[in-house]
């Protein structure tokens, strides 16, 4: 390390930073032209690369536990004769131009290197004795509404949103690196120690009066609603913090009973926009007066259906906090329909994720109270998610794409919460024609990242569904196909009848079978067709692309699923595809020795190659559930195959290992079914099995 040489160096960004600027560059101006000639200026530019390279140097090279053997002795030369001198350098530059115009970048930069001295106990006396000139004169100022702000209010309303609400993603935004540096001395206790106790005492008190009597007590002059807004914003941030402390969170909740919620009703714009965030993330207080809870919760209803565009969208994403609260769903239920209208014409205007999630939270809290306009819900529901998911498909940003499947894949979540037991037949049989286009949609597209979504939504409508239509079983041999592909590449496009003239199926669906993926998702859906297939439908119908019968298909889906787990050391999709087996051999009225015998046989052949404990009691599983079916058929292929000793060797070695009831109740029949056996024809199994047991 040439000491000399960075001594130098740093004397001339010293240099730099005291160089006073131009005194035509430091005037508040809105003129765009003006102000874009400013953040290009010499002057300018100069303070904003000695802000970033010094903001560098105080992150990246005072650790000395990371830093290079050559240049070991830095951190210590800096952080002993440069640091201090930077930060009250940064801290007098963010001061004096805490009211003039300041460069957006260099403020930025500024506050980073206060956030990353927070990292050195040494810098801490500095700033703690600081402290409320970094809250009030710096922190403050930088999380007020701009000029800008106020004009895209009025002109711009879902840029203003977009700003407010995804600032947090822009890497070199003031704003963030003020709520950041105020989170940060909040974690690093600097409000408990070297007088920062005094800290929050003196926030209740000038927060109290500038809300309630509009006075700064500081500068003893009248606040304007800018300065009313930072300090909910202030509150706000500081919300770990204040709640933290029983004596904090009762002055925050008489803040709310004398100021916030009275005021409510009366404010509008940007003031009732963060008083509405407020109330999202103070949502956990108890207020002892139901009346505070109904006035809260009505004022939120009001501001998201009537309110401006930002106010409204903030008000959504509140209200879903509020009803966590008992009262405030008692409150809200008559007008359920007219909130989730709202909802929907917000989410179609703005696409933004806290919003939809809020909606989810909605449908999940009422969902015993949406039905009769579920059907309507679920319409809007689809066509949501298709103009997302196209909007993702066209979209080349890959944040953007990201971000418009997981809005996408929020509405195919919110459909999946509409459904419970209470559920009514005829509105099931009506979101069935809804959503089978949709889920096909989903399926045939083996790139999308909402296949999961789709099999459960699939899965939950067969579950709800008393007799499956043709159009469902049209999605068995989907399933299949999702596994095993197509036998040739020219047969990809298959009709299936269907109710009111029929759709089109597979026309590019899964035709490299990469449906293995999603097997933990598959499995239950085939339960679901096996369970309800009182009419034999999967040995008697046969798919168009195969010509097999469900039940072959089935079979080669199974063994597909089998040759790959041979070649991985995981065999959980082995043990989910097994119990397929196990759900035909319970379920199927119509069972053929055939096929009893093919499923022993399978289960035979495995045994002795199961890479878990797991499968291996899933075999033993088949062996009894094909005991209960048939045990006379069942030992007599055994023996028939030489594979009685080795089965009920497993079985018995393998006892304490089940674990669960539907487990215990499988295994337990299985001996019941030995006991009932007639053994006249099967003398040599009867002694086997008595010196096995």
């Amino acid at each position: 390390m040439d000491e000399e040489r960075i001594k130098q160096w740093l004397f001339n960004i010293q240099s730099i930073m005291e160089r006073p600027l131009p005194q035509d560059m430091q005037t508040p101006t809105t003129n765009e032209r003006t102000l874009e000639k400013w953040e290009r200026s010499a002057a300018w530019s100069n303070k904003k690369w000695c802000a970033k390279i010094m903001n560098k140097f105080v992150y990246k090279y005072t650790n000395k536990f990371t830093i290079k053997d050559e240049n070991k002795g830095f951190p210590e030369l800096f952080l002993s004769t440069y640091s201090n001198y930077f930060l009250e350098e940064f801290l007098k530059l963010l001061y004096n131009f805490r009211a003039r115009y300041f460069q957006p970048k260099t403020r930025f930069f500024a506050l980073k290197y206060i956030i990353n001295s927070l990292n050195h106990p040494d810098l801490h006396n500095t700033i703690s004795l600081n402290l409320e000139t970094i809250i009030y004169d710096i922190i403050i100022p930088a999380l007020q509404l701009t000029s800008q702000d106020e004009e895209d209010w009025v002109q711009n309303p879902l840029e203003f949103i977009r700003r407010d609400d995804e600032y947090l993603d822009l890497s070199q935004s003031p704003k963030l690196a003020a709520q950041s540096l105020l989170e940060k001395i909040a974690d690093k206790k600097l409000f408990e120690i070297n007088g920062g106790e005094l800290f929050l005492p003196r926030l209740f008190e000038f927060s109290t009066n500038a809300l309630i009597h509009s006075r700064d007590i500081r500068l003893n002059v009248t606040v304007d609603l800018r300065m009313k807004e930072v300090i909910l914003y202030v509150l706000g941030i500081l919300r770990v913090l204040i709640l933290r402390s029983q004596e904090y969170t009762e002055k925050i909740k008489a803040l709310f009973e004398q100021y916030i919620i009275p005021e409510f009703k009366n404010v509008q714009g940007p003031l009732k926009y963060r008083l509405c965030w407020l109330l999202g993330i103070y949502s956990c207080l108890n207020f002892e007066n139901h009346d505070d809870i109904l006035t809260i919760t009505e004022g939120l209803y009001n501001s998201l259906c009537e309110e401006a565009l930002p106010v409204r969208v903030k008000a959504g994403i509140s209200l879903d906090a509020i009803f966590e609260n008992e009262q405030a769903q008692i409150f809200i239920k008559p007008y359920l329909d007219k909130i989730l209208l709202s909802y929907i014409g917000l989410i179609d205007m703005i696409d933004n994720e806290k919003l939809t999630k809020a909606f989810e939270g909605i449908i999940t809290k009422f969902a015993d109270y949406i039905y009769p306009f579920a059907v309507d819900l679920v319409k809007y529901l689809t066509e949501s998610f298709y103009k997302a998911d196209q909007e993702a498909v066209q979209s080349g940003d890959v944040t953007e794409i990201y971000e418009k499947e997981a809005i996408a894949g929020g509405f195919l979540s919110s459909i999946l919460r509409i459904f419970n037991d209470n559920i009514p037949k005829e509105t099931v049989k009506e979101l069935e024609k809804i959503l089978l286009p949709t889920l096909l949609y989903i399926l045939k597209n083996e790139n999308s990242n909402n296949i999961d979504l789709g099999l459960k939504l699939l899965n939950l409508l067969l579950n709800y569904t008393e007799e499956l239509s043709e159009d469902l079983w049209g999605f068995f041999f989907i399933l299949n196909y999702l596994i095993l592909g197509y036998p040739d590449e020219n047969n990809t496009n298959v009709s299936l009848p269907a109710e009111g003239g029929g759709f089109r199926l597979l026309e590019a669906i899964g035709s490299n079978g990469k449906g293995e993926e999603h097997v933990a998702d598959i499995v239950p859906c085939i339960q679901k067709y096996i369970q309800k297939d009182k009419a034999g439908v999967i040995f008697n119908a046969k798919d168009p692309c195969y010509n097999l019968t469900y039940i072959e298909l089935l079979f080669n889906s199974i063994e597909k699923v089998y040759e790959i787990c041979y070649d991985s050391e995981n065999d959980t999709d082995m043990v989910l595809i097994t119990t397929i087996y196990i759900a035909i051999v319970e379920n199927e009225q119509q069972l053929t020795e055939n096929v009893l015998t093919y499923i022993l046989e399978k289960a035979i052949v495995n045994i002795p190659h199961v890479k878990s404990i797991a499968q291996e009691k899933i075999i033993i599983q088949i062996i009894c559930a094909c005991l209960w079916v048939n045990a006379g058929l069942t030992l007599q292929y055994l023996e028939h195959k030489n594979a009685t000793e080795m089965i009920f060797q497993r079985w018995m070695l393998r006892m304490p290992d089940f674990k669960h009831s539907f487990e215990f109740k499988r295994v337990l029949i299985g001996f019941a079914s030995l006991l009932r056996t007639n053994f006249n024809q099967l003398p040599q199994v009867k002694n086997n099995l008595i010196f096995l047991i």
